[in-house]
């Protein structure tokens, strides 16, 4: 909130927003970062490398606009569409689908969170 992402001019002080925005949006770039890197080293050699910051990603977000509190796009899916649930140790999980598919390989989780010290420490 520091950055100023949870600001809006209406209110006297900053609301947390829903979720981990900027941490959650600077991970996957920085997985796309990682991607990219590996293409480019195929095609062209070489090695690469990627700078993100959470206040980067903030200010992209902010430079993007809002929409008033409750207004969504006419565009958006209801949130409901892109949630999955699945049994965890501390019961139903309820989580966001990871975004986008790959070609054999379509992304997901084979298992809920697990209680800790459950797994073996073995390599699979």
């Amino acid at each position: 909130m520091s950055c100023g992402i949870a600001a809006e001019p209406l209110r006297a002080e900053p609301k947390p927003l829903p979720a981990q925005v900027l941490d959650h949006a600077t991970g996957w770039l920085a997985a796309c970062a990682a991607i990219d890197g590996l293409r480019r080293r195929a095609s062209e050699g070489g090695s690469w490398r990627a700078r993100l910051a959470l206040a980067r990603t903030a200010a992209w977000f902010t430079d993007l606009g809002r929409l008033p509190d409750g207004v969504a796009g006419a565009d958006d899916p209801a949130p409901d569409e892109l949630m999955s649930e699945t049994d965890s140790f501390a019961g139903k999980l309820r989580y966001i689908r990871i975004p986008g598919e790959l070609p054999g390989a379509p992304p997901g989780w084979r298992h809920g969170a697990r209680a800790p010290g459950s797994d073996q420490p073995t390599w699979t």
